[in-house]
Formats: structure tokens, sequence, C-alpha cells
């Protein structure tokens, strides 16, 4: 449930464990000393831009809204389909080509290529696209 009083509290603690006063966090969020205080306070809701610039200020803002911290999330965000298509590709496609891949290499791949499709949103896995990315691995 959406509480002001509950982020105020949350983003005030997230501004402490980084160290900064209200003025400070304002200051790289462009805001006054007294708007910070009032989202501290649960008087105002921040706006997007300054959940961007406080978040650019190292606040996790997923936590100040939330209530959640990003890193109990992120396996939430992950694609696993997509990495195990990811992974069963370079296992199929390595094969193929008849290349012995490190399993450094592996996981390498496996970040740049879980990347690259999650970055164009693709459902499918580009196999020309990991063959090319597979014989400059080798």
């Amino acid at each position: 449930m959406f509480n002001l009083q509950d982020i105020g509290r949350r983003l005030q603690e997230e501004r402490k464990r980084r160290g900064l006063s209200q003025s400070e966090l304002g200051e790289l969020a462009d805001i006054s000393r007294a708007a910070q205080a009032a989202y501290e306070a649960g008087r105002n809701a921040p706006d997007v831009i300054y959940a961007l610039k406080a978040s650019e200020a190292g606040l996790d803002m997923d936590y100040v809204l939330t209530g959640r911290r990003a890193a109990e999330t992120a396996w939430e965000k992950f694609d696993w389909d997509l990495a195990t298509e990811v992974m069963v590709g370079i296992h199929t496609v390595s094969g193929e080509l008849g290349l012995t891949i490190s399993q450094d290499k592996q996981i390498a791949l496996l970040k740049l290529l879980y990347r690259l499709a999650a970055r164009d949103q693709a459902t499918k896995l580009d196999t020309n696209t990991l063959r090319d990315v597979l014989r400059l691995a080798a």
C-alpha cells in the first residue's frame, strides 16, 4: 500500500546511509532542504526526476519506494528462460562449430549475449549473432 510516511522514513534512512545531510541530498537532486525535509516527513511525494537524481546519488530508490532492496528483487527481474536459452545456445553452437570454450569465456558470453537480448527485448535468441560472437570468442 502507498504510504508517504513510510516512503519518507525510508528516504531519510537511505540519505543517512549515504552520509548525506538534507541540504547535501537536496543539492544533488536540485531541490531545497525544505523540500527534502517535506519528502522525509511524508508531507509531499517525490517526483520521478527527484527519484532518478537520488538514485544517481547512490540511494536505493527501489527500497525507498517499495520497502524492498534492489538486491532482493534482482532475481525477480532476471529472465531465467532467456539465460537458459543463451546458455543452451552457447553449448549447441560451439558443438556445431567444433569450438572448445572455457568456463570463464562461457560466463562472459552469457553475460554479453543476455545483455544484448534483454536490451533488444528479444523473445528468441538470434542464432546468427550467437555464431558470430562464438567465432570471435574462440
